[in-house]
């Protein structure tokens, strides 16, 4: 019977811990892909145990394998540098907010215990080939996943979980389809890495001579068929996705290392395999359907689709040149970019849509320099590599190829933010930076002199232990932090819950509604208390229960209570929020409400004024300073600010034109607000309709929206909510004939409007035609079968009928 000795020997074999690591790291990778890219808390906690898990192995390896020696080498040192930078941003107080940076720090942890782990495992051919293989299957399974997405229509992220994108999905298990084709390209590389390595072992295997039957051309599509299926079926993945730039830096990419392997003759007869998979494709495309494929690319050469793209791009270096040396901090951007923001974009950019610009914001000119180098090793290790003749210097052809389309690509998204993204990057790196020592490495193990003496050797065992008591620390630190990340968010997601029920209602909820409310938001700053966002919501809170439905300034039932020292705490707490994340514009509104209604007219105002400022790209902070100044007769300013409101955000047409009419006075301006749009129009026509002086005003405008309106009609080109107008207009006017066919066209656009049908069904029993009426009435009953209306007037209209 085996000894225990035996079994130990057996589970610390070398070829047992290399399977181990081979797994567990395939299992990370296919997991963070697999739950939708790992961005969710919850999927993070559990990779930054499995990393800890990972490099555990690889540290402690030479406690039992003396021969084994973990490396990182030089491609390890910019990230290492990177992680330096950030533990001095958040010494230092250079991050604008620590939490995100400290959240950015457990994700270059996992990003380095994958890149050692993979860089010390990838010590032969047979195990770069295991590691390619894996990465390529998973990238195979994920463009699958791809195609029976847009084969069955899918709009749900595995048929029933819901992305919020509300159209069809094309991007696998990730909810944008950037992030999939960058992880797709990846993996591409690595399946052509994979491919040139066992074509250049076939070229060894025999002479090469074509009347061979071992290397005949259909012995060889034997042999790598697999392969080339799998290719073929991951660049159709990515042209399905749709992803333009995915397409186009895969294209770029693939002429340049193809013309790099075509200038070193490194491509034999069997390595033009690979002109294969485009026309396998170009079927496949055929047959999935070319012409929304052509129309996607076509796209490409229209420059509203970039404008806004590159316009975010610049401003963003410029709002690093603020932050130039060092960078605002690491996560930082969405708290920055506000106030630079010139794009005209209502919504907060969260990512730069550009990883060199986002980076320099959040790093500065040190974060480009690591950046820079990191290019550098990689061009060194694959020059190093180009000049051996061996099959494993073939793959760095293939994964150079993913890292130079995700380069590409980068430039114009912000893949590198998503962890299956990056962990995938960090293992092309690793196998990059390990072919070039797989030969120096065998030739150190032929010459060893003593394999005893080698075993017998303490310094291995002493540096294991060493990295032991830095890496375990390191690991608990990050993984405490991952769980309590998760904790705060899964309160948090409950706010927003109950924040979005509340916001439905206009915020006019009871006492209970708020106390849920405000309990829930207190939870989750109890597990992440320094996150300056969780703190100004919550206050936010705390300000609309009592405002609750905003139609007056404190809640009525409590009029009788002295509101000062409440308005006052709330506004401390937010002055302290905006003190440790200055560029946050959000507090200063909100402490400038407080403020203004405590009586502090001039520290409100230079609030109003700070938080549009450092919030340009926040239409409600603009209209918050043109309200306020509009009330304090500053008519430039408040015009404006006005403007630039309602330029972000339409919806604040409305309250702009009161402000402009009602308080400045300035029917000009309102009307210039206006423009030509009939909608806009038609509210001015509201305001001024209040206005008793304005009726000459009021009626030259009536007549010129609905001559406007028939024009676009006539034309072909009025909405459905503008020919709804035109029918309800002809209807006061008696002109049934008319508003039946202005009816009727917008019901071409919108076939299932109950109320739209119910109203030409009144139309048409107004004109005498009970027939055409109850027709449509049943149509409407169709629509819903307990409408008490449609009922009612089918009832009438039968009655109608009926005599005849």
């Amino acid at each position: 019977m085996p000894s225990r000795r035996y079994y130990l020997r057996s589970l610390t074999a070398p070829d047992t811990l290399d399977q181990a690591t081979l797994l567990l790291l395939g299992f990370m990778l296919a997991f963070a892909v697999f739950a939708f890219g790992a961005v969710e808390a919850w999927s993070q906690l559990v990779l930054l145990g499995m990393a800890t898990m990972l490099i555990g192995l690889t540290i402690v390896r030479p406690l039992v394998d003396p021969g084994f020696k973990p490396r990182g080498g030089l491609i390890a040192l910019p990230l290492i540098g990177s992680i330096g930078l950030m533990l001095v941003q958040i010494t230092a107080g250079l991050s604008v907010a620590n939490y995100e940076t400290v959240h950015c720090l457990r994700l270059a942890w996992l990003a380095l215990c994958v890149l050692v782990s993979v860089a010390s495992f990838v010590r032969s051919r047979q195990q770069l080939e295991s590691l390619l293989s894996v990465v390529f299957l998973i990238g195979c399974l994920q463009s699958l996943l791809c195609i029976a997405q847009v084969v069955t229509g899918a709009d749900k992220l595995y048929w029933t979980v819901d992305a919020g994108s509300g159209g069809m999905l094309t991007a696998g298990s990730f909810v944008n389809h950037s992030h999939f084709s960058q992880f797709v390209n990846l993996t591409i590389g690595a399946g052509i890495a994979l491919l040139l390595v066992r074509v250049r072992c076939d070229q060894r295997s025999g002479s090469g001579d074509l009347s061979q039957s071992a290397n005949s051309p259909k012995a060889s599509f034997r042999r790598h068929g697999a392969i080339l299926a799998g290719l073929a079926v991951c660049v159709l993945g990515v042209c399905l996705s749709l992803s333009r730039n995915g397409i186009l830096s895969l294209s770029v990419a693939a002429f340049v290392v193809g013309g790099a392997m075509a200038l070193q003759k490194r491509l034999a007869w069997q390595g033009w395999l690979l002109a294969l998979v485009p026309a396998l494709v170009f079927g496949l495309l055929l047959f999935f359907g070319f012409d929304v494929f052509y129309d996607r690319l076509a796209s490409l050469d229209e420059a509203a689709h970039y404008a806004d793209r590159w316009e975010l791009t610049r401003t963003s270096f410029v709002a690093g040149s603020d932050y130039w040396l060092t960078g605002a901090g690491l996560g930082c951007y969405h708290l920055i970019y506000p106030a630079y923001d010139t794009t005209g974009s209502a919504a907060v950019a969260r990512y730069a849509d550009n990883d060199f610009a986002q980076l320099f914001v959040e790093a500065g000119a040190i974060g480009m320099l690591l950046l820079f180098a990191t290019l550098a090793i990689v061009g060194w290790h694959s020059l190093r590599a180009f000049d051996r003749s061996t099959s494993a210097a073939d793959a760095v052809f293939g994964l150079v190829l993913g890292l130079v389309a995700v380069s590409i690509h980068s430039f114009t998204d912000f893949g590198q933010h998503i962890p299956a993204v990056f962990m995938m990057t960090m293992v092309v790196l690793g196998c990059v930076a390990a072919v070039p020592h797989f030969e120096s490495s065998n030739q150190s193990r032929r010459v060893e002199p003593n394999q005893q003496l080698a075993k017998s050797s303490q310094m291995p065992r002493l540096v294991a232990l060493g990295a032991v008591a830095v890496v375990v620390p390191i690991g608990v630190w990050a993984i405490h932090g991952a769980a309590v990340h998760y904790q705060a968010e899964q309160w948090w997601n409950a706010t927003l819950v109950a924040d979005s029920d509340l916001q439905r209602r206009n915020w006019a909820g009871d006492d209970r509604d708020y106390a849920e409310l405000l309990t829930l938001a207190e939870n989750a700053i109890v597990w992440q208390p320094d996150h300056v966002e969780y703190r100004y919501w919550i206050n936010y809170y705390r300000w609309m229960s009592l405002v609750r439905d905003g139609s007056g300034p404190l809640v009525a039932a409590h009029d009788a209570v002295d509101w000062t020292p409440i308005l006052a705490q709330l506004a401390d707490e937010l002055a302290s929020i905006r003190q440790d994340c200055p560029p946050y514009h959000a507090p200063y509104v909100l402490e400038a409400r407080l403020r203004g209604q405590m009586g502090e007219d001039d520290a409100a105002g230079e609030l109003y004024a700070r938080g549009a400022q450092l919030g340009r790209s926040d239409a409600q902070a603009r209209f918050a300073l043109g309200d306020w100044a509009a009330r304090r007769n500053q008519p430039d300013v408040a015009r404006h600010e006005l403007a630039a409101a309602v330029m972000l955000d339409g919806s604040y047409f409305g309250r702009a034109v009161e402000l402009m009419v009602n308080v400045l006075d300035d029917i000009t301006a309102a009307r210039d607000l206006a423009g030509t749009q009939s909608d806009r129009i038609r509210t001015l026509i509201e305001v001024l309709k209040k206005r008793p002086d304005q009726a000459d005003l009021v009626t030259e405008l009536e007549q010129s929206f609905e001559q406007q309106l028939v024009e676009l009609a006539r034309q072909g080109e009025a909405s459905a909510s503008q020919l709804m107008l035109l029918a309800s207009q002809a209807a006061d006017r008696g002109d049934h004939a008319e508003s039946i066919a202005h009816y009727r066209k917008a019901l071409a656009t919108d076939y299932n409007r109950l109320e739209w049908r119910l109203a030409l069904a009144e139309q048409l029993k107004a004109a005498g035609d009970y027939v055409a009426a109850l027709r449509e009435v049943r149509i409407c009953l169709r629509l819903r079968a307990n409408n008490a209306t449609a009922r009612k007037l089918a009832d009438e209209l039968a009655l109608l009928i009926e005599p005849e």
